[in-house]
């Protein structure tokens, strides 16, 4: 129609000139490229723990990111005195704690944290650790009692003086947190520096087969945990929190999980509780008469080779001379089956069991079981007993004997004397192995968890965690076994050489 507005289809089609397209990104392209970036930084940035402050945070798509990066920093944990003094001894902070009693607000609870670098400071701890683990501690945190860690730092820390130039990386972290100077909690950590990057560990590794936090039952624990995870994530200045081998029913477990800890290997644990049964008697024959049988006929072929006897060893001389041939037994064993262990290339993991064989002092509750034929020992356990649980640490027998499976024979009277002791848990450990779900009814998920705390973090995980270290264990557990034989003898050869 004449005089009529053009329709759609005949309007004539504008040209984007590269002026028109510059005028538009220089609108948009500010926003384009902060707000991608500002989402990154902050899914890597600590999420703050602590209640925000009332004025709350700046607007996200503001221009001044420096305002929004201390507003995170500043409310992650709000109360800390902002100066700490700088000792080698030490670092503390006092964090006020307000109780959740209801009604009229008592006086804020001042919970201390301090970090304790020093081996003298350590060891002036041993009555309040020992008091604490007595008051708090779960059967399953044997390996966070002071005995067994004093043993792991006599061992593995670097000491003041000559020897320290070997291992000059290492140093004490522990996080002690008090309440009126009352010790309530404990984060049993080292600090390791290895090629640039710096790791906070569990104190203890690699002997300690599960890591966990000692703290004192309480109304507040989750508080408490909560304000100490926030301070080892922020003043200890680490790359990455390595929290390994902690189990579902560990103190620290649930406060991984609320914070999406980054899950790097998943094991189970099997244990036995005693208690389920009136006596050995009644639990072998739950077992099945086919595995009765089973074990009978080869302790009556193994009787022909000599007598068999079953002996236990505390702590002492015995037990010292002993230790030397167990864990030679041990090694034979791992490089027949074509396995690498890195805590048996360590020469210190020798010195470690030895010490605390010979212990004359600070005893851990050793239990060195022996099965012997012909006056000879065929079958060995490390164990120890704490708090109603029986620990079997390391098992292993002599290959010599493998047909007559002197280790089964050897556990079955172990299992015996936990029953005839009164003990409540006979615990194997993780892993799982087929041979170990025999002789337990429990499993319990023991994970390994990492933390990130900077880009020297980040790039260690997608490098080497998500990278080459699960090539290199998929190759150790699934790879052909004659290859991860020579490999592990040519490992094993080289490490003796040394």
């Amino acid at each position: 129609m004449a005089g009529s507005a053009p329709s759609c289809a005949h309007r004539p089609r504008r040209s984007l000139s590269i002026g028109t397209i510059g005028m538009a990104f220089a609108r948009m392209g500010p926003s384009l490229i902060r707000q991608p970036i500002e989402y990154i930084l902050t899914t890597m940035t600590t999420t703050p723990l602590a209640p925000q402050n009332d004025a709350g945070p700046p607007r996200r798509n503001s221009r001044n990111w420096r305002n929004w990066r201390h507003w995170r920093h500043s409310a992650a944990i709000p109360s800390i005195a902002p100066t700490i003094p700088r000792k080698r001894t030490g670092r503390t902070a006092r964090i006020p704690h307000q109780s959740r009693d209801q009604g009229t607000a008592p006086a804020p609870r001042l919970l201390t944290l301090e970090v304790i670098t020093d081996s003298s400071q350590f060891a002036q701890l041993e009555e309040e650790w020992n008091a604490l683990f007595e008051r708090a501690g779960r059967s399953h945190q044997f390996f966070q009692s002071f005995n067994w860690l004093w043993h792991w730092a006599q061992v593995y820390m670097p000491a003041q003086g000559k020897s320290r130039a070997a291992h000059p990386t290492t140093q004490l972290a522990i996080v002690t947190g008090r309440i009126e100077g009352r010790l309530v909690m404990i984060w049993p950590l080292v600090r390791e520096c290895r090629h640039g990057l710096i790791r906070l560990a569990w104190m203890g590794t690699p002997v300690s087969q599960y890591g966990d936090v000692l703290i004192d039952e309480h109304p507040d624990t989750g508080e408490w945990l909560r304000t100490g995870w926030a301070f080892v994530r922020e003043r200890l200045g680490a790359d990455l929190l390595s929290l390994e081998k902690v189990r579902a029913d560990a103190a620290l477990a649930r406060l991984l999980e609320q914070h999406s800890a980054d899950l790097v290997e998943r094991r189970q644990a099997a244990s036995l509780k005693l208690g389920n049964y009136a006596d050995f008697e009644s639990f072998e024959r739950h077992g099945g008469k086919r595995a009765r049988s089973g074990r009978r006929r080869k302790r009556r072929r193994l009787a022909e080779r000599g007598e068999i006897a079953f002996a236990v060893l505390g702590e002492g001389p015995e037990a010292a001379g002993s230790m030397p041939r167990v864990l030679a037994t041990k090694r034979r064993w791992l490089e027949a089956k074509g396995l690498i262990s890195r805590a048996f290339l360590d020469d210190r993991f020798d010195r470690f069991f030895l010490s605390v064989a010979g212990a004359k002092e600070r005893p851990v509750g050793l239990q060195l079981s022996e099965l012997r034929v012909g006056g000879k020992a065929v079958a060995y356990e490390i164990g120890f007993c704490a708090k109603g649980r029986h620990i079997g640490h390391i098992l292993t027998f002599d290959m010599d004997y493998a047909r007559y499976s002197p280790g089964l024979l050897q556990t079955e009277e172990i299992v015996r004397r936990a029953f005839a002791l009164g003990l409540e848990v006979f615990d194997l450990m993780a892993p799982a192995d087929a041979y170990k779900l025999s002789w337990t009814d429990t499993l319990t998920d023991v994970c390994d968890y990492e933390i990130p705390l900077s880009w020297r973090g980040r790039l260690y995980r997608l490098v080497w965690r998500r990278g080459l270290y699960r090539a290199a264990k998929w190759f150790m557990s699934k790879g052909p076994q004659g290859l991860r034989r020579l490999l592990a003898r040519s490992i094993l050869r080289k490490n003796k050489r040394r």
